[in-house]
């Protein structure tokens, strides 16, 4: 809309009522408002503001405020962001636009430049940039960060976006980075392929003066040269004087009796036979020997461990329902009502005095007593912390003693 609408005209020759010619006056001085100021117009400054958004997302208030977009505006914006890509702008807050190259293109990285004062047009849909890099045939592009001193490339795609890359040059002309040079020609003077040919023919550590050492260790490393090497002295240095070379094997009766005492060859043989004659003279404990831990120039095997008195003679756990869950020497299990439980053993003890321990697992589990048992058999009861009798959740029970 205009800043200044006209009123109803007066007719000619008529007397004019003073609040018509009072409202009259009121448009006319808020149509002096919106008029920039003398030294705006003077400095050429009426379509210039400093940007007050973000990078991307610029927004500005101009000193006399628009009231809508019209084509071939023209607004001059002081940019306190550079920007990272497309942009946008909104002017008196009349809605955001989008940010153009002249051609139509969308803004690359840079293309305002922080601190920059830029000049956009209104072409009736964007904002055309005035100028900027769309101007410039093949522009080169950098990227967004780069190492120091870094020699620029270039991408294989377009040809004109820069690239960061691992060469660099200091201050003072020195390369680094470089993993492998290709070269065609001379390089001061010198044909660098042939040269290379030639050092590839000698050996890694070559040296044009070798000692006497390294002449000796090269002799020896090589084969059939009937050389007397330090190797073969220190291994005829290692054999006693009188030594044998084909020393005579051990006679079968004196591995089996253990009277060998001469330094003679032991085969394989002769030590089986050996160790066949000591079994032989060792003869087997007996149960009653292993329970009484007498007899020690006997051998126990292990069928009979068992019998020792640090072995566990019968072992059981089990739910409260007469599951056995694990179990040694138990034929069977017996629930007899809440906390009894009787434990038949495989094989009897000699007789009823051997030991017995019980546990259970439960929350209120107390004590569990043995309360008889015979040479086969064992009675047990399970009471909680009341001392009555109850179920738990598993029996665990253990028995050392003399078997039958």
């Amino acid at each position: 809309m205009p800043y200044y609408t006209k009123g109803t005209p007066a007719t000619a020759n008529t007397l004019a009522r003073a609040e018509n010619v009072d409202a009259e006056l009121v448009t006319i001085v808020a149509a002096f408002d919106k008029i920039p100021e003398q030294l705006s117009l003077e400095q050429d400054r009426a379509a210039f503001a400093t940007d007050t958004g973000a990078a991307d997302a610029y927004v500005v208030a101009m000193p006399a405020t628009l009231l809508a977009y019209t084509t071939g505006l023209s607004v001059r914006m002081k940019a306190v962001n550079a920007n990272t890509g497309a942009s946008t702008i909104n002017v008196d807050g009349l809605g955001v636009k989008t940010i153009t190259r002249f051609n139509g293109d969308a803004l690359l990285a840079g293309d305002i430049p922080a601190d920059s004062v830029l000049e956009f047009y209104y072409d009736g849909t964007n904002f055309q940039l005035a100028g900027g890099p769309a101007t410039i045939t093949n522009a080169v592009i950098g990227p967004a960060s780069s190492t120091d001193n870094a020699v620029m490339r270039f991408n294989g795609t377009t040809g004109k976006a820069a690239q960061d890359s691992v060469v660099t040059v200091s201050d003072t002309g020195a390369i680094a980075g470089v993993s492998s040079i290709a070269v065609s020609g001379n390089v001061d003077g010198r044909d660098v392929s042939a040269d290379g040919t030639k050092l590839d023919g000698i050996e890694t550590a070559a040296t044009a003066d070798q000692t006497d050492a390294e002449i000796k260790t090269a002799y020896e490393a090589n084969a059939n040269t009937n050389e007397f090497s330090d190797a073969e002295q220190t291994k005829l240095a290692g054999i006693a004087t009188g030594a044998e070379v084909n020393p005579a094997v051990v006679p079968q009766a004196e591995a089996e009796a253990g009277t060998a005492t001469t330094e003679r060859v032991w085969t394989a043989e002769r030590v089986k036979q050996a160790i066949a004659a000591l079994e032989s003279s060792v003869a087997q404990a007996t149960q009653a020997a292993i329970e009484a831990e007498t007899n020690e120039d006997t051998y126990i095997p292990p069928d009979l461990n068992k019998h020792g008195p640090g072995f566990a003679k019968g072992r059981v756990k089990a739910d409260f329902a007469g599951t056995i869950l694990d179990s040694n020497n138990v034929t069977s299990i017996t629930d007899g009502g809440v906390g009894l439980l009787t434990v038949t053993w495989a094989t009897d003890f000699s007789s009823a005095d051997y030991e017995v321990v019980g546990t259970t697992l439960g929350a209120d589990a107390r004590t569990v007593t043995c309360s008889s048992q015979a040479a086969g058999s064992a009675n047990f009861e399970a009471r909680d912390a009341g001392g009555v009798l109850a179920d738990h959740t598993n029996w665990f029970i253990v028995a050392h003693g003399d078997q039958a």
